[in-house]
């Protein structure tokens, strides 16, 4: 017979604060990574609410690859996406419903 055991964890925030950190960590590594030729793009960043999710937020992206540190990801995508120059664009639409899933 297989016992299952749970164990949990206080932490000392709320599930809305630990998402509202989340949100604020990936936003500003997104803008440090970002210059005039790649990073990230932000299209939509709205919340959304859906009866089978629940409450969550939506975001939209678009990626700008174009560092010679990338190439193997870039190599990869090259044959997918192309935008005809030295850069490759990978679009990213994502619902996330962290801590409620």
């Amino acid at each position: 017979m297989v016992q299952i055991k749970e164990f949990r964890i206080v932490m000392p925030m709320t599930v809305e604060e630990y998402g509202m950190g989340l949100t604020y960590t990936v936003m500003k590594m997104e803008q440090q990574n970002t210059n005039s030729k790649e990073g990230v793009e932000i299209l939509q960043n709205s919340p959304f609410e859906d009866q089978m999710l629940g409450k969550g937020q939506y975001t939209s992206k678009v990626y700008h690859l174009q560092r010679c540190s990338q190439m193997n990801i870039r190599w990869c995508f090259i044959r997918f996406v192309s935008t005809g120059h030295d850069n490759v664009q990978i679009g990213d639409d994502g619902c996330s419903d962290l801590g409620y899933s």
